[in-house]
């Protein structure tokens, strides 16, 4: 996906006011800010999107007491949705999982 304006300089600097726009991003790794996008396309079947959303919420709640302050869920414009919260270890992008026997494409 390419940007439809330059984000290089919000990297660095936090931004204190939002506006009426269509240029809105999550930046990443600024102010210890981390996301993990779920990315539910590969499950054709809305109930089995709908099995794992519950799964993965419980398993959440299960794992993080008090989960609703610590983190925000956002759902994405593709049916999917982001996990967004702040870290001290934070690390550059990685692929963390897939659907079994689902390639990626790659460009």
């Amino acid at each position: 996906k390419r940007p439809k304006k330059s984000w290089k300089d919000f990297q660095d600097k936090p931004v204190n006011t939002i506006e009426q726009s269509d240029y809105y991003a999550l930046m990443c790794g600024y102010n210890d800010v981390e996301c993990i996008d779920v990315d539910l396309k590969v499950l054709p079947d809305k109930s089995e999107r709908e099995e794992f959303i519950n799964e993965l919420n419980q398993l959440i709640a299960e794992q993080i007491e008090n989960y609703q302050k610590k983190l925000c869920i956002k759902k994405t414009q593709s049916g999917g949705f982001h996990i967004i919260y702040r870290a001290k270890n934070i690390e550059g992008n990685q692929k963390l999982a897939h659907k079994k026997g689902y390639q990626e494409a790659r460009i």
